[in-house]
């Protein structure tokens, strides 16, 4: 979740971003993404934006594609590696290489997401409830 300035607000996957000012990042080809998402975020409508970021499984540039919402001065997003995406498509499992059994289980943490940076115990629901007790209290003017 990203604030109208490019701030950071909440994080999904590494709690080190809060309060990080992105709006200058820019992807391999320059393109500086998170800029563009703010711009987009301004027409007030959900929208697709891909860019290229590392992937912390493959440690490799890939193409991304991002899904988000604005909702009054802030957007909140969600992405998946397209790669990735292509491998999921008709109900088919991810590679061995995530953190998800053949079971649809959480397996343990690969190296790429160590325990303190990511992977929580608990469900999902669990896991975006203590992001969201991080953001509201690092953010409690913020009406969420």
């Amino acid at each position: 979740m990203y604030g109208s300035n490019g701030v950071v607000r909440a994080h999904g996957a590494n709690l080190n971003m809060l309060t990080r000012n992105l709006m200058e990042s820019q992807d391999l080809d320059g393109k500086e993404f998170v800029r563009a998402r703010i711009e987009l975020a301004k027409k007030n409508a959900p929208f697709w934006q891909e860019y290229k970021f590392t992937n912390p499984l493959s440690k490799k540039t890939e193409p991304k594609a991002m899904y988000c919402q604005p909702y009054e001065d802030v957007v909140v997003c969600g992405g998946v590696y397209i790669k990735q995406a292509r491998q999921f498509q008709h109900g088919g499992m991810p590679p061995p290489s995530t953190p998800w059994s053949a079971t649809g289980q959480r397996s343990a943490a690969p190296a790429a997401y160590p325990e303190s940076a990511h992977w929580r115990s608990g469900s999902s629901i669990e896991r975006g409830k203590r992001v969201r007790a991080v953001a509201v209290k690092r953010h409690s003017h913020l009406d969420f």
